[in-house]
């Protein structure tokens, strides 16, 4: 899949508020514009179940179950505790008032996460990607954050704005279309008796997740078995 470049996204916005040479929008104008939209449009197509934009990350808990994250994190999607040898174990989140005790010991994360992707400094680099290392983006994707960039702009006209938010209506259309991955329900717990502590990986922990730092805690289920 490939995306837009930000110079190929500033041309687009520009050509959007028909002004192809720059006279009414600076460059920084845009770029703040494109940046805006790019969290919006993030934030509306994983809400809506995509999961084209999910990066998988390894942390370690530290005292009190804390796990610090690389941000910035739009969105944390799934935690699962790494038991070794190829071992997963899927653990339940919470809201942070309903965490119990605090684990203590070590534990190996695998995190699904979403970054929130920022507007590259390298007009060379991809509008939506990490340095010059473009995400699973597509083409509709990118089109439809540059239309919203464009109506961020501010554009007066009102003849003008109506056919930009059409256009806006059909490339959101074209990219929500595009999210048919169901929702991933969890597997139903295995009728066999399961060994300790593969019991406790699986089912005895939940996670929450800090409001404003990227960081997890890792809490125990069940006091009785802390």
């Amino acid at each position: 899949m490939a995306g837009l470049t930000l110079t190929q996204a500033r041309t687009r916005v520009l050509s959007f508020l028909d002004d192809p040479s720059g006279v009414r929008w600076a460059s920084s104008e845009v770029d703040a514009s494109l940046q805006a939209a790019l969290s919006m449009c993030l934030s509306d197509v994983i809400t809506a179940g995509c999961d084209a934009f999910n990066t998988e990350v390894s942390a370690t808990t530290s005292s009190g179950g804390l796990a610090t994250l690389t941000g910035p994190i739009l969105a944390v999607r799934t935690v699962q505790i790494s038991s070794g040898s190829g071992t997963y174990y899927t653990v339940a989140p919470i809201v942070r008032e309903d965490r119990r005790i605090l684990e203590q010991s070590v534990r190996d994360l695998v995190v699904e996460v979403v970054r929130d992707y920022q507007v590259p400094s390298n007009a060379a680099h991809p509008l939506v990607g990490d340095g010059a290392t473009a995400a699973a983006t597509w083409m509709a994707f990118d089109q439809w954050v540059c239309a919203e960039a464009a109506l961020l702009c501010s554009i007066t006209d009102n003849d003008q704005r109506k056919g930009l938010q059409m256009m806006r209506d059909t490339l959101r259309k074209s990219a929500m279309d595009r999210i048919n991955t169901p929702f991933s329900r969890p597997l139903p717990d295995a009728e066999v008796a399961l060994s300790w502590p593969s019991w406790w990986d699986r089912l005895g922990y939940i996670w929450t997740q800090h409001p404003t730092a990227p960081t997890l805690q890792l809490a125990a289920k069940d006091s009785s078995w802390a």
